[in-house]
């Protein structure tokens, strides 16, 4: 376009393909559609943009959804981000989708959040449960493998996070779920509250089914998790780079575990050991279960985690046992510590309770894992038992005794390059929380800096050098790391 002195320059003047570098910039939706309605011209550029992430939290807005697809089937191809996350007051419509939803061929990210029965009336069991997902989605991810469909099924889908339950006996069946691990371009995949199991035995797959897929992570929150399933979906991806395990902490009518992979602790490892190439991190809470020793026939296998980076685990997972034994991997670089399932099976004070922590964790930071690895130790806000860390531990550590319990930890482990930290988690409101799988509108659980071994005297913002000095611990520290 050539510029004439004196000409003005109006935004409708710019060719389409600056307008549309601009248009990608606009990071709030009501601009998108503001901007939509001045003009034909706009409308046809910001369209795409103004349908590319739809969030969906009533049936009257699916409908709304439902009936303009179908009016205008290219809009379609523009949804790249859909989230469908509704309460059970707002659930009717939410089924309208249903007949979209196989149509959505440029999607790559689908969340589904349904009602959860470990809410509302429903927890106790004593009110039967009637919001069953409103969303067909095991039809829809049978179809997405299909390969006899033309055009595929969500093809380019590349997150999927799944909270979704059935009716009935079934609210809590993953069951022919299972194929979603066979999706030719999935990446991520997060599963949440869920039955992890399903009538699959390793006879049923097919040999060149084994490391197909481009699956790298793999999260579960609050699941009961079958060893023989996690063996077989274990297989397929080519190369898993994290795996999230979060057994049931908090188990409900209908949910409660009938066992763990603490049980299965040899078939446990062996799943694990198929992406030992290329795991970088793990993460396993042992949920609602008893401490489990390990097999010693089975020590070898937790050191094939050869490419391991970082490491989190609850105190009460089997995994925590195996480091006591075996050590970890020599490329681990993190481990973080989580008491959430302990707090849930140990009925003891505060100081018992740290003095637990302490004592595992001292052999644990100081010889199970390589000399420069940071060690944290998280503390679990847990409404149910009222454990609240951050405000709870800080008083304990008025009295020396119980700071000499991270020093123990910290003072050797800074002396040879290492670094120790200790996190507390708290809601931004005290007297509200909420429990995993956080739903849309709950607030997060934080995790609080308490301490740090960069900062060695300081416990919760309190500096105890002068005190902890007296009593020749300063003079200790001094000649340990030559300060």
């Amino acid at each position: 376009m050539e510029y004439t002195p004196g000409r003005r320059i109006t935004l409708l003047s710019l060719v389409d393909e600056l307008l549309l570098c601009i248009i990608e910039h606009i990071d709030t939706q009501e601009a998108l559609v503001n901007l939509a309605t001045t003009c034909s011209r706009f409308q046809g550029l910001t369209e795409p943009f103004v349908w590319r992430s739809v969030l969906v939290r009533k049936g009257s807005h699916a409908r709304e959804i439902t009936n303009t697809l179908m009016k205008r089937p290219e809009r379609a191809s523009f949804i790249h981000d859909l989230a469908i996350r509704y309460a059970s007051m707002h659930e009717k419509g939410i089924q309208d989708l249903n007949l979209v939803l196989p149509h959505l061929n440029k999607l790559r990210h689908l969340t589904i959040e349904s009602p959860c029965p470990n809410n509302g009336p429903w927890r106790t069991g004593g009110v039967e449960f009637t919001s069953q997902t409103r969303i067909d989605y095991t039809s829809l991810l049978e179809a997405s493998i299909d390969p006899q469909l033309k055009p595929p099924r969500l093809s380019m889908l590349q997150s999927l996070t799944l909270h979704g339950h059935g009716h009935g006996d079934n609210k809590f069946t993953f069951g022919r779920n299972a194929v979603i691990f066979l999706h030719p371009s999935l990446r991520n995949l997060t599963i949440s509250c869920s039955n992890f199991a399903a009538d699959i035995t390793p006879d049923d797959i097919p040999q060149e089914m084994q490391k197909s897929t481009p699956l790298t992570s793999l999260t579960f929150i609050e699941c009961n998790v079958s060893v023989e399933l996690l063996d077989i979906v274990l297989g397929f991806p080519r190369a898993l780079k994290e795996l999230s395990i979060g057994e049931r902490l908090f188990a409900f009518p209908g949910c409660f575990p009938k066992t763990t992979l603490g049980v299965e602790q040899s078939r446990f490892l062996r799943a694990l050991s198929k992406q030992g190439d290329s795991l970088e991190l793990l993460r396993h809470i042992g949920g609602y279960s008893r401490l489990w020793p390990p097999s010693p026939a089975d020590y070898p296998n937790f050191r094939s985690l050869k490419n391991l980076r970082r490491l989190e685990l609850g105190f009460e997972s089997t995994l925590r046992h195996y480091l006591h034994v075996c050590n970890a991997p020599e490329s681990l670089k993190s481990l973080k510590m989580y008491d959430g399932g302990l707090v849930n099976i140990r009925n003891v004070s505060t100081l018992q309770h740290l003095q637990f922590v302490w004592s595992s964790s001292t052999e644990l930071a100081l010889l199970r894992i390589p000399k420069t690895c940071a060690f944290e130790v998280c503390f679990t806000h847990h409404g149910p038992t009222d454990a609240r860390p951050v405000e709870d531990i800080p008083p304990v550590w008025r009295a020396q005794t119980q700071r000499n319990g991270v020093y123990n930890i910290a003072k050797p482990l800074k002396a040879r390059g290492g670094r120790f930290r200790i996190f507390g988690q708290e809601f931004p409101t005290r007297n509200k929380t909420f429990i995993p799988p956080y739903m849309y509108g709950e607030d997060l659980p934080i995790e609080t800096l308490l301490y740090d071994s960069e900062e060695l005297w300081k416990f919760a913002g309190v500096n105890y050098r002068s005190l902890d000095a007296e009593e020749g611990l300063l003079n200790k520290e001094s000649s340990s790391t030559g300060s």
